[in-house]
């Protein structure tokens, strides 16, 4: 497939035909045949499947054939929605994409043996590989820190959790912008920089090309998780596909739009804003009254000049790859991930 004259949209819509048919093979492959639809849920509610398009564009890039990374992608993406149904369960999410997450449509022991399946799916997708355990090995180290990732951002919340003791113990007393950037950097860009390295893998790309591709998409995963929390909290619910205010409702203060506007805030709005983190129920007036806080301040300019600044650190990396169709795609694909309103 060119890109030559197709839109960023077409690229995305072809690469998804190429890849959901393997994503959907892979999910039903030795399941019986009752429990096949508790395995489609979750996927049928959509997604951008833009990490397996990462994947197949960053191959193609340095001249891969598709049916190298096919399969790769489809792990990837299948490895994404599985830690997507995890993290539904951590924080009690009912709603995903404008459908019930996995937990919510059919109960927490079947989501959890769902989630399992997931995991066994990518791995099987890895195993087709004619460099399987290269890309074992990545994925694996991958998900680990992806985990640590998830922990922090567990361990960020300012209250709640109070049956959980390592949580209670260990939670975090005051959190600073470096920490976010470790939390971002593992639970959602070490995947964006893997799904490239990968495509660039499955290329046979050189030394150089992967570390580029690599370092091309933690910046991306970057852009992506500031892009997120803006969203999270000046974002359009009916675009967005999940309520607007979440990271507040849930106290999360690992969104990087309260971090900005707690750094800016007055004593006693600042003191307002954490009074509200801490309380025992937050309600819809509580979470309005929170970004009315957080719109006093530059924290909504202030993001968006981080994902811009990130967006720009991913295009660098591009300068050293190949220079041609793919090159622009990849190109593309960082501003969509800035502009993007879902």
């Amino acid at each position: 497939m060119s890109s030559t004259q197709k839109s960023l949209t077409e690229v995305f819509d072809e690469a998804i035909q190429l890849v959901e048919p393997v994503i959907d093979e892979l999910l039903v492959k030795d399941v019986d045949p009752r429990f096949q639809e508790l395995q489609r849920h979750h996927m049928k509610a959509g997604g951008k499947r833009i990490r397996p398009v990462i994947s197949l564009v960053s191959s193609r890039n340095l001249g891969g054939e598709d049916s190298e990374v096919i399969y790769p992608a489809a792990a990837l993406e299948i490895l994404h929605n599985y830690t997507l149904i995890v993290d539904d369960m951590i924080d009690n999410s009912p709603m995903r994409r404008n459908s019930p997450t996995v937990w919510k449509q059919f109960g927490r022991s079947i989501a959890e043996c769902v989630a399992w399946d997931y995991a066994s799916s990518a791995y099987q997708a890895l195993g087709r590989s004619s460099q399987a355990q290269i890309l074992l090995d990545k994925i694996s180290k991958t998900l680990k820190i992806i985990g640590d990732g998830e922990i922090l951002d567990i361990l960020f919340e300012r209250f709640g959790r109070e049956d959980d003791p390592y949580v209670v113990e260990n939670r975090f007393k005051d959190l600073t912008i470096k920490d976010y950037f470790e939390m971002a950097g593992k639970k959602t860009a070490s995947l964006f920089a893997t799904c490239s390295e990968i495509g660039g893998i499955c290329a046979r790309g050189s030394e150089k090309e992967l570390a580029c591709l690599k370092n091309y998409g933690y910046n991306l995963g970057i852009a992506f998780q500031i892009q997120d929390d803006f969203l999270d909290t000046f974002g359009d619910e009916s675009k967005f596909g999940k309520k607007i205010g979440k990271d507040i409702e849930e106290r999360k203060a690992s969104n990087i739009v309260v971090l900005l506007a707690l750094e800016e805030l007055n004593d006693n709005d600042k003191k307002d804003l954490n009074n509200i983190f801490i309380k025992k129920e937050i309600k819809d007036l509580d979470v309005k009254r929170a970004i009315e806080l957080i719109q006093k301040t530059s924290a909504r300019e202030q993001a968006l000049s981080l994902a811009q600044e990130y967006n720009k650190k991913a295009k660098v990396y591009l300068k050293d790859l190949p220079q041609n169709e793919w090159n622009n795609v990849l190109e593309e694909i960082t501003d969509f991930v800035i502009k993007r309103e879902k």
